[in-house]
């Protein structure tokens, strides 16, 4: 074909195929939209290389146009060198179906240099009708929009030249849901009517209600939510927005948004959605009764997009909290005031700005909960990183304690004061155990020596576990059993119980491999491998052994307040 200079020359082609590739096709039209699935039927060819003409009836099973998945498809038609011309398209995707009919300017000469391209300055004149239970066309580009399901009806015309498309039509749904990927419940019972007159989609009324779906009650409320406005759908794959959300009458707004855990009621609701390539999405969601559940993590903000694929969205949503609204996570419940600012830029993380006034709540920490909870959370609107200030406190034995969370959540310092002036090691003591071991000398540990023998037996059982399972001999299987003795000797010298280690290996029914060492208190190995143990008493507070070269146990708290 490349090499015949003869435009002239006759074709005269016939065939018959099955299961054919169309990405096999697509490799000849490149610059057409991608186009998958597998066809089967009759192609014939005709006339010249210069006004080449066809004939078709296809079958398409797994049909994909672009980002839209078509499922069964079934086509007839024919070329005349100028325009293709559809008698019939239709596409059924489980209970979608579009039936299209019409003629499109495409060039498919075989010897043109712009074979697969729309030819310049001819007419489209194509007509689709449409029964749907979704917006594939829609919610495949809209990454936000996960998708809508529901009884809709859909009725487009495109005609013009094929350089300026018209599009006029309507369209209408309802009993529809709207998931979008931003919140945990859809946007139920949508209904309403859109025009589209000459490429701009006017919404005429579209209501739906923004409830809890696991509130059977809630379910009964009428409609709460309106949006209003326009979609310019001259480039109908990429539509600018001009739209607007707003509560109507029908109760309170229910709201639940991922990934920042922000849920409750809201007693108004005006968002502006305006923008093509790049979508800008703010407003205002006054909260009256919300939920803000947080840990307490950071997280890093993303990198800007840098390329021109999809569209760029832009958030920046205001939340005041004019009721009262609650914050919590697994150490925190508090009730709250204050505002908050949610923002989103292309694909950098969320952030969150404004700050969160403690009135009252409860700390969960230790083997307590610590009350009359105050203070404040602020963030900076840079990724999500709180500064907290927060106080509460505890009575144990008649002893007043005060816990203070101070500093960024990477960071957090935590302070620990008794009404007594009790230190830090005597309030932890309190805190894990319910008492102070009183009346003896303590240790610069901080132990008492009524405490050594109690932490002793629980340290014996934990020291077996570990050697067991983490040493060498426990990891290669070297051993069947540990046995420890005395561990309390290790903690305090002036106790009579000796330590005495043993460890067992059973080679068959009769023989056994015994190794056992007693301590001898006066002997010191530089070469002995350390041994350490932990014992957790309680979530953020653990219970440490370590043995030093010395062959000493030495034993003290570790208190982990991390997320």
């Amino acid at each position: 074909i490349e090499n015949n200079n003869s435009l002239k020359s006759r074709i005269n082609i016939n065939s018959s195929f099955s299961n054919l590739s169309l990405e096999f096709i697509h490799k000849f039209i490149p610059q057409f939209f991608k186009i998958r699935g597998f066809a089967s039927g009759e192609l014939s060819f005709d006339g010249s290389l210069s006004n080449t003409e066809m004939d078709f009836n296809i079958n398409i099973d797994e049909g994909l146009f672009d980002k839209v998945f078509l499922g069964s498809v079934y086509g007839k038609g024919g070329y005349n060198g100028e325009k293709l011309s559809l008698d019939e398209l239709v596409s059924i995707n489980k209970k979608n179906k579009i039936t299209s009919y019409g003629s499109i300017p495409f060039d498919l000469n075989f010897n043109s240099k712009s074979f697969g391209r729309l030819l310049p300055n001819k007419e489209f004149d194509y007509h689709i009708d449409g029964v749907l239970t979704s917006l594939p066309f829609l919610s495949s580009y809209i990454d936000e929009l996960d998708s809508v399901s529901g009884d809709i009806k859909l009725n487009l015309s495109l005609t013009g030249n094929n350089s300026e498309i018209i599009r006029n039509g309507n369209i209408s749904i309802n009993n529809s849901k709207i998931y979008l990927s931003l919140l945990k419940d859809p946007i139920i019972n949508a209904k309403g009517t859109a025009i589209i007159i000459e490429n701009m989609l006017d919404i005429k009324a579209l209501n739906a209600a923004m409830v809890n779906n696991d509130d059977k009650k809630s379910l009964s409320f009428k409609n709460n939510v309106s949006i209003d406005g326009s979609i310019n759908l001259s480039k109908f794959f990429l539509p600018e927005y001009q739209l607007n959300v707003n509560k109507i009458s029908g109760g309170n707004i229910f709201f639940q948004a991922l990934p920042i855990d922000i849920s409750g009621s809201f007693s108004d609701l005006n968002i502006n959605i305006i923008g093509r390539d790049t979508v800008k999405v703010d407003g205002v969601l006054e909260a009256e009764n919300a939920l803000v559940f947080y840990e307490f993590t950071t997280e890093d903000i993303g990198e800007v997009i840098t390329n021109s694929d999809g569209i760029f969205i832009d958030y920046s949503i205001n939340i005041p909290i004019k009721g009262q609204a609650r914050f919590q996570n697994s150490q925190v419940d508090a009730i709250l005031q204050g505002e908050l600012s949610v923002t989103k830029s292309g694909n950098r993380f969320w952030s969150l700005g404004g700050e969160l006034i403690i009135e009252e709540g409860a700390i969960f920490s230790y083997k307590d909960n610590f009350d009359n909870l105050q203070g404040f959370i602020t963030f900076d609107n840079d990724g999500i990183n709180p500064y907290i200030d927060l106080i509460a406190s505890t009575t144990i034995e008649n002893e007043s304690i005060n816990l203070r969370i101070l500093g960024e959540a990477e960071n957090i310092e935590l302070v620990l004061q008794s009404s007594s002036g009790y230190s830090e090691s005597d309030i932890l003591e309190l805190l894990t155990w319910g008492k102070r071991f009183e009346d003896q000398e303590m240790s610069s540990t901080g132990f008492g020596n009524q405490a050594y023998s109690f932490l002793g037996s629980i340290l014996e059982s934990q020291l077996e576990k570990s050697i067991k399972e983490m040493s060498a001999f426990g990891i290669m299987n070297l051993v069947d059993n540990i046995d420890i003795k005395g561990s309390a000797g290790l903690i305090d010298n002036d106790l009579e119980d000796d330590f005495e280690i043993s460890a067992k290996r059973k080679f068959g029914s009769k023989t056994l491999f015994n190794l056992s060492y007693k301590r001898s208190f006066s002997l010191t190995n530089p070469d002995q491998t350390l041994i350490g143990v932990e014992y957790k008493l309680n979530r953020n507070l653990s219970l440490v052994g370590n043995m030093d070269d010395n062959g000493n146990l030495h034993l003290k708290y570790r208190y982990k307040y991390s997320y």
